[in-house]
């Protein structure tokens, strides 16, 4: 059995006050899902 266990991932944190100029989300907030997805796939 594989266990990954992944905490305080802060996911929706908006204190962060820069956009991404692509998407229009809060950067921090895109860097911490699209990080969390990555390690989701790993």
């Amino acid at each position: 059995m594989n266990l990954i266990h992944i905490t305080d991932t802060h996911l929706g944190l908006a204190a962060f006050n820069r956009l991404d100029p692509e998407s229009g989300m809060n950067l921090r907030e895109k860097q911490v899902y699209d990080n969390f997805l990555s390690a989701i796939d790993v």
